[in-house]
């Protein structure tokens, strides 16, 4: 259903008598066009808006990293998460300076890299037609878009998972042992990105189990396992060499006591972002693997399956977690998109007994389903000045960027309309070394990265199992600001609208100190109303 069978001088070199095979020309074509609208997509109006707060905290390391010691004071090189992705974009920074949107064009690069790499895993198994359809899927379904927008690890860790999955899929089909220890050395890059990708190591084994004929010998498990440890040890060891040996602990343990943040539907509404068509193919993808049992489709579904189960199953949920299972579950929906047009070519073929007329069906029927999972999302692309934006109309609250004052945002994926003008603001107009505090450290974060000054956050645990290790408690603000260590109190409906509590005890500071107003930030096109403001700054004195 690829187009007519390959000559053995196709196979060679793609030529046939000297000219070059129609069918490779016109798939490159469209691969091309498909990249390209990719990258449009993810790039345009990519700095609408300041960074959010997981934002700025990785560029904020990368700029520490690029020997900018005001960031590294401001935010620790060591926190969470491997810094694989922030030494990249440090590199950049070292050439362009620090700025946000040389952050975030680095996770579209990959974002890109990640459509084109999910062609090649469904090329691999299914050809050139299911390449295309894969391709098409992750270049305009609105989740891969959204998440690619964002300076966040997940995007690149995606990335590195589909090459992992692809190389592993072409040791299936040639059984070359190199190409498993590539694949091992691409789950290291994607740990390196992000620890979460050890996810993949479960359903990597599961289907060894299922599949033992597929490893060739247990010497080249061995290797690939050694490449895969030799990478993923490379960050406790930075971690110790800078004396920072327990801060890997510290977060393991936070990250395993904290609370649930959302319901176990909270990924139905990112299912609903990738798009309910092409959740439909990929569910027709899966009965048609279970069907066949053919290896490397059970590797994709069981890699999808997998990840999706445990991170349903474990209680800290966010928006962009769920990106590194984006390639299998594409590749799955692109054999479904393949099924379809495979029983239309049948179905021709019985009634018009040619089996030219029903490779064209065939090929036309697989083409027309893609398109048309993809064709929803055009109008919310075009609703809304960034494609981030434009997910609020699929998922009913707000998913990009930009985050309005009474909206609650998917865990992770909210950002801070007016997060960079405030601290903008702050960096023309408050003297260098001031200190802030504000209600959450979600914007304190986006308060730091841009003006380089210290603020702290008044809702931070004093409890140390129940707070991110990076932000310290406020255990006596009375105290701060009574002793001048504090100038200014910040204000924000986002944080607001998250902990009432404590924007009601911000407030109540503001007026016990005499705050006096100094800035006050309001939506674009709204009548400035000090009760409608999105951010407030009250100027303190002991």
């Amino acid at each position: 259903m690829d187009g007519p069978p390959d000559t053995e001088a196709q196979r060679r070199g793609g030529f046939r008598l000297g000219r070059l095979d129609p069918w490779l020309v016109a798939t490159g074509a469209a691969a091309a066009a498909i990249l390209v609208g990719a990258t449009l997509v993810r790039l345009h109006d990519l700095n609408q808006y300041g960074l959010n707060s997981d934002e700025a905290v990785y560029a904020g390391q990368a700029a520490g990293l690029a020997g900018f010691k005001a960031y590294s004071q401001l935010f620790g090189i060591f926190r969470a998460h491997p810094l694989l992705i922030q030494l990249i974009v440090s590199v950049v920074y070292r050439f362009t300076g620090v700025t946000g949107s040389g952050a975030r064009e680095v996770c579209v690069a990959f974002g890109v890299l990640l459509v084109l790499m999910t062609g090649m895993l469904a090329w691999t198994i299914w050809g050139r037609i299911a390449a295309l359809a894969a391709m098409l899927f992750v270049a305009f379904s609105p989740y891969p878009v959204s998440v690619a927008r964002e300076m966040l690890l997940d995007g690149p860790e995606a990335f590195f998972v589909a090459t992992s999955l692809f190389l592993l899929c072409l040791y299936i089909k040639r059984s070359r042992p190199v190409y498993l220890w590539a694949a091992a050395l691409a789950a290291g890059l994607a740990f390196l990105s992000k620890e979460t990708a050890i996810l993949l190591i479960p359903p990597v084994f599961l289907f060894l189990i299922l599949a033992p004929y597929v490893l060739r010998r247990y010497r080249d498990l061995l290797i690939a396992g050694a490449i895969y440890l030799v990478l993923i040890i490379i960050y406790p060891l930075a971690e110790l060499s800078a004396g920072k040996a327990s801060t890997g602990v510290d977060y393991l343990v936070w990250q395993i006591l904290r609370p649930a943040n959302h319901s176990l539907l909270f990924y139905a509404g990112i299912f609903r972002t990738m798009g309910w068509g092409i959740v439909a193919l990929a569910g027709v993808g899966t009965l048609a693997t279970l069907w066949k049992r053919t290896s490397p489709e059970i590797l994709l579904l069981l890699t999808s399956l997998v990840i999706v189960g445990l991170l349903e199953i474990w209680p800290t949920k966010g928006y962009e977690y769920l990106i590194p299972a984006t390639a299998p579950i594409m590749a799955l929906a692109a054999f479904g998109a393949r099924t379809c047009g495979a029983l239309a070519l049948a179905g021709v073929s019985r009634i018009w007994r040619s089996a030219a007329a029903g490779r064209a069906v065939g090929i036309g029927v697989t083409v027309l389903v893609a398109v048309g999972a993809v064709s929803a999302f055009l109008p919310v692309f075009n609703r809304a000045p960034t494609a981030a934006t434009g997910l609020a109309a699929l998922v009913g609250t707000d998913s990009g960027q930009p985050t309005p004052v009474k909206v609650k945002a998917l865990a992770g994926s909210g950002g801070l309309e007016a997060g960079r003008p405030t601290a903008l603001w702050v960096r023309s107009h408050v003297l260098p070394g001031s200190v802030f505090l504000t209600i959450g450290p979600t914007f304190a974060n986006v308060l730091q990265f841009y003006s380089l000054d210290r603020a702290l956050a008044l809702s931070v645990s004093p409890n140390p199992l129940h707070r991110n290790p990076a932000y310290a408690p406020v255990t006596n603000a009375d105290l701060l600001l009574r002793s001048g260590a504090v100038q200014y109190l910040v204000y924000d409906a986002y944080s607001a609208d998250r902990s009432s509590h404590f924007a009601e005890r911000l407030l109540a500071l503001a007026k016990k100190f005499q705050g006096v107003l100094v800035y006050q930030y309001d939506k674009p096109g709204t009548p400035r109303s000090r009760h409608d403001a999105e951010v407030l700054i009250y100027e303190v004195e002991p």
